[in-house]
């Protein structure tokens, strides 16, 4: 059989004449070593070299598609790294772009040890730190979103932690945009992150003076992204009245008009913008006396739930 003939070059670092495992990614071509393949068998990897099948040639690789050849390239370099390259990972010297292809690729074929190696030495780049902000502090947008999305696909919750913070420390400080911001928590469904971005954005519409003409124009949000904040504004204003006027009676309690309606109405309610703040503002002021009447169990009981009540006011039932 006449062997086919490629207009492909050979990758210059990760051919090697004596490896036994062929892969065409991105038109280029690279012959590796099944045996760094194969040591993780869960990998998809290790089933797609274990199967029976003819001699590959050079012109019959194995064809990876929808990969690019740096990434896969990336992928080759930790395979075949020695400790000391491995160790630059974990120090200010890491090369930032090289982990987030190392974790793409790795979670696309299933390298899960890999993959959490290269979020751990992520972690270590964007934990602030004695002297440094970590790398999360002046990124851009676009990384900022690429090192959201590695840390989503492998549900790594410590670098995901790190992520939410300091985004929302730079959306406060004006370093990000509100379309950006909520538009990455959409794409990854993260609910509680986006419920404390449209809190952020009720307070700021609450304290700002809105001309007639183009009232939300300043926001920069998507038509859904705006209906979503003007439908949970409501809703969240809606609660806060029927709170502060719908004082519930327990059963036991003997005396409700004196004793719990009084100091209840008495009580100097902030605005719905930030309720949080309201509620335990008003627990404070009520004093130690009230804690266990109505007024007291009353505040209690809905500062235990109204985390679910901000995240339904603006993404409505959670199943």
């Amino acid at each position: 059989m006449e062997e086919k003939t490629f207009e492909r070059g050979r990758d210059e670092t990760y051919y090697f004449d004596d490896g036994d495992c062929m892969f065409l990614v991105d038109g280029v071509l690279f012959k590796l070593h099944k045996a760094f393949l194969n040591r993780d068998p869960e990998s998809m990897f290790f089933g797609m070299l274990n199967i029976p099948q003819p001699k590959i040639l050079d012109a019959e690789p194995v064809k990876l598609t929808d990969d690019s050849a740096e990434e896969f390239r990336a992928l080759c370099w930790v395979l075949y790294a020695l400790p000391d390259a491995i160790h630059i990972q974990a120090t200010a010297n890491a090369e930032i772009p090289k982990l987030l292809k190392i974790a793409k690729i790795c979670h696309k074929y299933t390298l899960a040890k890999i993959e959490t190696w290269a979020l751990d030495m992520l972690k270590i780049q964007c934990k602030p730190a004695e002297g440094s902000p970590g790398c999360l502090a002046a990124c851009s947008e676009d990384l900022l979103v690429e090192i959201m999305t590695r840390a989503f696909d492998a549900n790594h919750i410590p670098l995901r932690h790190i992520i939410e913070e300091t985004w929302l420390s730079r959306l406060d400080a004006g370093e990000i945009s509100y379309r950006t911001t909520l538009t990455a928590g959409e794409m990854q469904g993260w609910i509680k992150f986006s419920t404390r971005v449209y809190t952020r954005l009720n307070k700021k519409l609450s304290g700002t003076r809105l001309p007639t003409a183009n009232p939300f124009s300043h926001l920069d949000l998507t038509d859904g992204q705006l209906l979503r904040l003007l439908s949970g504004s409501m809703l969240l204003s809606n609660f806060w009245s029927h709170f502060r006027r719908n004082l519930p009676r327990e059963d036991e309690c003997t005396d409700h008009p004196w004793n719990c309606l009084a100091p209840w109405n008495r009580l100097a309610w902030s605005d719905s913008s930030d309720i949080w703040a309201g509620l335990h503002a008003a627990y404070k002021a009520i004093g130690t006396e009230h804690r266990d009447r109505c007024t007291g169990l009353y505040i209690n009981q809905t500062l235990r739930t109204f985390s679910v009540t901000l995240v339904e006011s603006f993404f409505g039932p959670q199943s």
